[in-house]
C-alpha cells in the first residue's frame, strides 16, 4: 500500500507515492541520509528530494549527506 502525495506539492516535480510507514517517519522528523556519488544525477535528485521534505515540513537539520 502507498500513498499518493499528490501532484501539487512540489511544481514541475511528478507525484510520488510513499509507503505509509516511510510518510509517517518522514513527518516525525527521522533522520534522513542520501547518498551521493558527486555526479549531476545524484545531486539533482537531493534537490528534488530535499524540495520534497521541505514542502512535508521535514526538518532540514535532520538531513545528512553522505559522499560515497
Amino acid at each position: 500500500m502507498f500513498i499518493d502525495i499528490g501532484r501539487g506539492l512540489v511544481a514541475g516535480l511528478p507525484a510520488l507515492a510513499l509507503p505509509p510507514a516511510i510518510l509517517d517517519a518522514v513527518e516525525r522528523g527521522a533522520w534522513i541520509v542520501f547518498n551521493l556519488s558527486g555526479g549531476k544525477d545524484s545531486s539533482a535528485a537531493m534537490f528534488a528530494v530535499n524540495l520534497i521534505l521541505d514542502a512535508l515540513g521535514h526538518p532540514r537539520e535532520r538531513r545528512i549527506g553522505v559522499r560515497t
